[in-house]
């Protein structure tokens, strides 16, 4: 009698070598504790390209109060004067607490996870946490021109997240919003030297 083939083969392809899950894309964790000097402020955290490794930086990264953490696929960063000159984002606030940590962890599985097939439209997703209580959470997508994956994006967005409302989500293309920073950069340094207010990506 012939010995029966393996079920398995000995090495499955969506194992990496440390028998980990691989994701269809690599991703950088960002943080960053201090909006009001964001772009020099915000680092690269982490880097992982398996379902553990987000486990295991996403469980620390629980533990923290940032200002500012983001999800980014390798090779891009979330600062606008970096990002695609074509780049756009589709983002929405919410109020602190349980609802907002919700919705920040089904857009990161939404993002990380891929089950959209997203990954060639959305380079990450940023979450900041705004005066007053509030929470921004930021879909930034590669080409804000193409209005067709716009609005495939958006239909994703609201379906995950379980919105009912389009004013929900803005959209800002990545341009304008690197050009209004700059400008009120340039206006706050030449009012005032005291206080200035700084706008970035987190606004």
């Amino acid at each position: 009698m012939a010995a029966s083939e393996p079920l398995l083969p000995a090495k499955a392809k969506w194992l990496d070598q440390n028998n980990e899950h691989r994701l269809a894309s690599s991703f950088n964790f960002w943080i960053s504790n201090d909006l009001a000097s964001y772009n020099e402020d915000v680092q690269c955290l982490s880097a992982f390209s398996t379902v553990e490794g987000f486990w295991r930086y996403y469980s620390y990264l629980k533990l923290r109060q940032a200002a500012a953490v983001g999800c980014f696929q390798t090779g891009y960063q979330p600062k606008w004067e970096t990002f695609p000159a074509t780049g756009a984002r589709l983002g929405l606030r919410v109020r602190q607490g349980s609802v907002a940590r919700r919705l920040w962890e089904l857009s990161l599985l939404a993002i990380v996870g891929d089950p959209y097939r997203l990954r060639d439209d959305v380079a990450g997703v940023l979450m900041t946490r705004k005066p007053g209580l509030q929470i921004h959470i930021s879909f930034w997508i590669k080409d804000g021109n193409d209005k067709y994956k716009v609005a495939r994006v958006r239909e994703v967005i609201k379906h995950v997240l379980g919105i009912k409302d389009d004013r929900v989500l803005t959209f800002q293309f990545t341009h304008t919003s690197a050009r209004n920073a700059s400008a009120s950069q340039t206006q706050s340094g030449d009012e005032s030297n005291e206080n200035p207010k700084k706008e970035n990506e987190g606004e």
